[in-house]
Formats: structure tokens, C-alpha cells, sequence
């Protein structure tokens, strides 16, 4: 009987430390669950509030639009000519002309140049192979030579 009850004893300890891993095993699945529903809550927290942030820049988008809108017709409407001409009238006491005086051209418009010919140079033909440098050197030295 004392081997059989030690036998018995010895697997009865088997059972057990076998539960133990198990018990462990168990323990262990539970944390990398717990982690990952703590990773996917945090993720959709994350989602949830660049939704809301993008929500808020979206309306605020529309504000300056509609600002810009209302802006445009501001100054549409203060550039029209009747609305100027009633301005004129009555407070810079201007009166419309007796005679129209037409203006002839001689030929088509050509703007003035900003920056007279000897500070401006040249313009550079396209392709000419110079570096963008060669052509300040050239402007330094005409305006050197004009000082």
C-alpha cells in the first residue's frame, strides 16, 4: 500500500504542476487580450478624435470661404460704376461731362518697364546656356559701370 499511495502521490503532483502551466498559460492569454482590447480602445479613441478634428476644420474651412464670398461681393459691389458715380456726385460734388473727349492711340499700349534698361539688363533668351549667377555678375557690373 505505501508504494501504491506514493505512486498515486506522484501523479497527483504531475496533475498539479501541470495545472500550475496551465493556471500560468491562462494568466498569460488574459494579459495579451487585456493589451490588445487596451490597444484597439486607444486606436479607436484616436480615430474618434481626429474624426472630430477634422469635422472642426472642415467648418472652419467653410467659414473663410464663405468670408472670402462675402468679401468678393463687397467689393464687387463697391466697384461698380453706378455706385461710384453716386458716390461722387453728392459728396466730392464731381458733375458729369458735357462732351465725351475720345482718346486715340496711335498704336497698341506698351507698358513702361518697372526698372530702367541699365539696372534691369537684358532679358535672358531661353536656352542660352548662361547660369542663373553669370547674370547677376552681368547686372552688378552694369550697374557699376552706370554709378
Amino acid at each position: 500500500m505505501p508504494a501504491r499511495s506514493l505512486a498515486l502521490s506522484m501523479r497527483l503532483l504531475g496533475r498539479f504542476q501541470r495545472h500550475r502551466n496551465l493556471s500560468g498559460l491562462v494568466n498569460i492569454s488574459a494579459a495579451v487580450f487585456g493589451m490588445t482590447t487596451l490597444m484597439l480602445l486607444v486606436q479607436i479613441s484616436g480615430v474618434a478624435s481626429m474624426a472630430y478634428e477634422v469635422q472642426r476644420l472642415e467648418d472652419l474651412r467653410t467659414y473663410w470661404q464663405e468670408s472670402n464670398y462675402r468679401a468678393e461681393t463687397e467689393i464687387a459691389s463697391l466697384q461698380s460704376l453706378p455706385r461710384i458715380e453716386e458716390e461722387a456726385t453728392p459728396r466730392l460734388k464731381m458733375v458729369p461731362a458735357k462732351e465725351p473727349i475720345p482718346v486715340m492711340m496711335s498704336g497698341p499700349f506698351q507698358a513702361r518697364p518697372s526698372l530702367p534698361e541699365a539696372i534691369r539688363g537684358p532679358s535672358p533668351k531661353a536656352g542660352s546656356g548662361q547660369q542663373w549667377w553669370q547674370g547677376i555678375l552681368d547686372l552688378m557690373d552694369q550697374v557699376r559701370r552706370t554709378s
